[in-house]
């Protein structure tokens, strides 16, 4: 990208794994896009009407339009915002008209901050394999085990590839050790696990990913009590936010405002399942403890007592050969009491059991198992996000 007069960050263009389907799909006519945009100094350019201007090109970078739009976003706090490529006031050519499956297509961005015409260039890069999914209106069946994202990473449009479902250890690489950012400005590592992408951190948000902020504050009575999303940190220790994360409820999990940042969700209860099949291919698919290798590839290595680590002796087979950094955050249980911090870790998923419990996982210093336990909606627990 050229020196100009602001920068843009796209952390979200889409992502998309094509399915196996015998229907023709109902694809909508529009590609998410979300943005930070930035000035020349790298200040968010915040709550500001900015106008962006798309522009898709045939075959190469500088090739035909066949498409352009305008969108007027406002941006948030933190220079955020969203549109849906094809939805926006046409200038020219019929988003429903692109041929996707013929020839090449680059996606060129222009903005301009203060709202009017005077764009600034900000790039044109090759749309992958995500758009073609909108050719799923005319096709009866289509397979494929990759998908795309579109990203930019030091002034430069990339492509991340997609993970090949067929040979799951092959995941981009790339991914291990590249970092993702929440609303509130918080940074987490990720790493690749199988054919899936995980936060190799605990979740530390304290705003839902539409900018609202999630209840806490809670006494034990008033946490009982709640059936809205809250957390909570580990005895109200700044420390243990920044050790552990934060303590969510189910319903916050299970908000619609959503908990986890944009292109990333809360796993379900059949996503950990993966995930423990994946570092144990013969574990029960119940997955009701695992075999007892699956937690000791998840959990962070070291003890307390020997200063070299975050749990309670004796961490029993702890290797952390996934990457994932299974941490003992503890909990804070329905009735507003915290428990076992450096003893056992514990992870929200976003299936439900029943209409009080929920399901979720558990790591114990003293095994390797990989808990799958139904709980009460109401504790307050660690969450991890998984890519989706």
């Amino acid at each position: 990208m050229k020196n100009s007069l602001l920068s843009l960050l796209a952390i979200s263009l889409i992502t998309n794994h094509f399915a196996l389907t015998t229907c023709n799909a109902q694809a909508p006519q529009g590609i998410p896009y979300q943005a930070i945009a930035r000035n020349a100094s790298g200040a968010a350019i915040a709550s500001t009407v900015v106008r962006v201007r798309f522009s898709i090109r045939d075959s190469i970078a500088t090739g035909a339009i066949r498409y352009q739009e305008t969108h007027n976003p406002t941006t948030s706090a933190l220079g955020l915002f969203s549109v849906n490529v094809g939805m926006g006031t046409v200038v020219s050519g019929s988003f429903s008209g692109i041929n996707w499956g013929r020839n090449a297509k680059f996606l060129q961005v222009e903005l301009d901050p203060a709202g009017g015409t005077t764009y600034t260039d900000l790039g044109t890069t090759q749309m992958m394999s995500v758009p073609y999914a909108l050719q799923a209106n005319g096709i009866k069946m289509r397979t494929s085990t990759t998908g795309d994202t579109l990203y930019t990473g030091g002034g430069n449009f990339v492509i991340i590839p997609g993970i090949s479902a067929a040979n799951p250890s092959t995941g981009n690489p790339n991914w291990n050790g590249t970092t993702l950012t929440d609303i509130d400005g918080n940074t987490y590592q990720t790493v690749v696990i199988g054919n899936q992408i995980w936060m190799k951190e605990n979740l530390k948000v304290s705003k839902y990913r539409n900018g609202n902020s999630i209840l806490t504050g809670l006494s034990d009575a008033a946490w009982t009590a709640t059936t809205s999303g809250a957390y909570a940190i580990y005895n109200n220790d700044p420390a243990n936010n920044i050790t552990y994360g934060k303590l969510y409820n189910w319903y916050a999990v299970a908000d619609q405002r959503g908990l986890c940042p944009v292109g990333w969700h809360v796993p379900t209860d059949h996503d950990w399942n993966l995930l423990a099949k994946f570092l144990d291919p013969v574990t029960d698919t119940a997955c009701i403890e695992c075999a007892n290798t699956v937690g000791g590839k998840m959990k962070s290595t070291g003890t307390i007592e020997a200063g070299t680590g975050l749990w309670y002796s004796p961490n029993a087979v702890a290797s952390n050969s996934s990457g994932f950094m299974g941490l003992p955050g503890g909990d804070r249980d329905y009735l507003g009491l915290y428990f076992v911090v450096g003893s056992i870790g514990y992870w929200y998923s976003s299936t439900e059991y029943s209409s009080t419990d929920a399901w979720y996982r558990r790591l114990s210093n003293f095994d390797g198992n990989f808990y799958r336990i139904n709980g009460n909606k109401l504790s307050g627990i660690s969450v991890r996000c998984l890519r989706d």
